[in-house]
Formats: C-alpha cells, structure tokens, sequence
C-alpha cells in the first residue's frame, strides 16, 4: 500500500521532469530559428550592400556560391564567410578578392586549429588592422594566438626566417616595407 502523498509528489516530479524537457525543446527551436534568421538577414543584406558599392547583383551571387563552394565540408557558416567577406569588401573595395581573402583567412584559422570563437576573435583584430593600413601590436598579438601556424608559414613565404619571424614581419607591415594588400596577396597564394 502507498503512502499518502507519495503519488502526488511522483506526479509532480514527473511533471517538472515534463516541463524541463518541453521547455529545452522550446529553446532548441529557438536558437534553431534565430541562426536561421540571422544567415537569412546576411544573406539578404550581403547583395544589398555591395550593391551600393557599386557590384552588380549578379557579382554577389557569385561571390557567395564561391563562398559555399570554399566552405563545403568545413565546419565554418555560411553565414559567417559571407559576413567576413561583406566586411573586407568594405575595407578593399574589390569583391572578388575579398571573397579570396575570406577563404584564405578560414582556411588559415582552421590550419592552425582555431576553433570558431578564436576565429571570431582573430578575424576581428585582422580587420582593425586592415581598416588602418598598418597593424597595432595588441591586434598582432591576437592574430599570432589564433591563426599562429598560417602566420609563420605566411612569414617565412615572405623572407621572414627564425624565432622572429613574425616579429620581424609585423614590423615590416607596421614600417609599411609590407602593406596589407601584399600580406594578402600572400595569404590567397598559400591557400591555394
């Protein structure tokens, strides 16, 4: 015989058992839903804003298949290579080669084992630099934590030898004897 109280207390816990799972459900869905949201405003805004900076529509959609293409098997977003590409196009002013310079930089973080949030982090800090011409040691030092392996073989593919490779290689791009578009030029040739 049970007793009295035991039944309602297992059908509470049964209940807040319920509820927790239904309400994980619920959150799932939400995230789901929500990055489903933001790649469809990426996008739907990517076309849009290199548009305005004169590309023709049909030069974004190129871009973002080639994009697709460039990811496939990765575990990089499509989402995310469009945003990076959408920034450096802003910043460079050509599609076509940030597009190359987006790939070549995922294909960078992930050789040297970043995972997304580094990439994030280091993508950022490479943009800084980029956007002033030059780069800021603090910058330089996230981009040595998080895309480390790519910047020495980037280095050392620019006549930068030994333990202070990328020492001497950032101050060649702070000097201005390397600019960014040919630390770029470079990254697009080792990825391919």
């Amino acid at each position: 015989r049970e007793r009295p109280g035991r039944t309602e207390a297992l059908t509470v816990a049964l209940g807040n058992l319920a509820s927790k799972a239904i309400q994980a459900a619920i959150n799932a869905w939400k995230q789901l839903g929500g990055a489903a949201m933001e790649r469809y405003d990426t996008l739907e805004r990517f076309p849009r804003i290199v548009q305005q900076r004169g590309f023709e529509a049909s030069a974004a959609e190129a871009s973002t298949k080639r994009l697709a293409d460039g990811i496939s098997g990765l575990p990089t977003t499509l989402n995310d290579i469009v945003a990076t590409a959408q920034d450096l196009t802003i910043l460079t002013g050509n599609l076509d080669e940030s597009t190359e310079i987006a790939l070549a930089l995922n294909n960078a973080f992930l050789a040297s084992g970043s995972g997304a949030n580094d990439a994030a982090r280091g993508m950022q800090q490479y943009t800084q630099q980029l956007s002033k011409g030059k780069g800021d040691m603090t910058s330089w030092q996230t981009v040595q934590e998080t895309v480390g392996y790519a910047l020495r073989k980037t280095a050392a593919a620019m006549g930068f030898a030994g333990k202070s490779a990328t020492t001497d290689f950032y101050k060649a791009l702070q000097s201005g004897q390397i600019t960014f578009a040919q630390f770029n030029r470079k990254i697009v040739e080792l990825s391919n």
